[in-house]
């Protein structure tokens, strides 16, 4: 990587490093075996399937990818409304963020964090039932989570954490629901409160997907472009998936960036 002056010659695929509190421009080269340059795709493309012996995973738990708000990912996990997520991340650059969610789905599944610092989730056959905007420590690094507390035929008890801690006034109960769209991070229809030139750094460090019985399904983790996953180069800076063994690729406009804060 090279730090950018005045004098560079700024190539696609810049990557974010925070210094003092201070973000400074890294540029990485994002290229593909044969040289050519990674192309953002507008659809996410189908995951990297790697061998099942992959026992590969990313050790520092400070790394992260950035988006300005216009790149996101796709679990490809079809929407459930028993099925839990955990997302961590950080609004480094700007005042809000749609952290989870789905995109034209009759069966809604979102959360979105508006510049009023405010957390707002909508879930449900149409978004029928949408809780109250809560107040949601945006600062820093933080992990936003659903929990099922009960089922029955009909509903899920359905619970938000925030770094752990329960916000109980949107521990509603939800209509069951599934549908064909799938979970994606970092985009959703539920916009708002959500001014796109106040999402402008969102650090996204982690991923975390459940079944409806409990058992982590998805552990998405960053990787840098480049990197070397069980003899497969990392075309651009991606969601590397220790259950499923698959490399997951960022779709938008645009690049993502990658960084790793200073420890602590």
């Amino acid at each position: 990587m090279v730090l950018c002056h005045d004098c560079c010659n700024t190539p696609k695929g810049k990557d974010f490093e925070e210094v003092a509190g201070i973000f400074r421009v890294v540029f990485n080269a994002i290229l593909r075996g044969g040289g050519e340059e990674y192309v953002m795709p507008e659809v996410p493309p189908e995951p990297e399937q790697l061998p099942s012996s992959c026992d590969w995973t990313q050790t520092n738990s400070n790394a992260y990818l950035l988006s300005d708000g216009n790149q996101y990912f796709d679990t490809k996990v079809p929407i459930n409304s028993k099925n839990n997520i955990s997302v961590t991340m950080q609004v480094a650059n700007g005042a809000n963020a749609r952290i989870f969610g789905t995109l034209n789905a009759t069966c809604k599944y979102d959360m979105t964090l508006n510049q009023n610092s405010k957390l707002g989730v909508s879930m449900s056959t149409n978004g029928s039932t949408t809780y109250p905007l809560v107040d949601a420590q945006p600062n820093g690094k933080n992990t936003y989570s659903t929990q099922t507390a009960s089922t029955a035929t009909t509903y899920t008890n359905k619970y938000i954490y925030v770094n752990g801690t329960k916000l109980s006034n949107i521990s509603k109960k939800v209509t069951n629901c599934t549908g064909t769209n799938t979970m994606l991070v970092l985009n959703n229809d539920y916009i708002t409160g959500v001014n796109p030139a106040l999402s402008d750094g969102i650090k996204l460090y982690n991923i975390k997907l459940y079944n409806s019985s409990g058992t982590m399904i998805h552990n998405y983790q960053p990787v840098a472009a480049g990197t070397d996953i069980c003899g497969y180069t990392v075309p651009t800076n991606a969601m590397w998936d220790t259950v499923s063994k698959q490399v997951y690729l960022p779709a938008g406009t645009g690049q993502m960036g990658y960084g790793v804060d200073p420890a602590e």
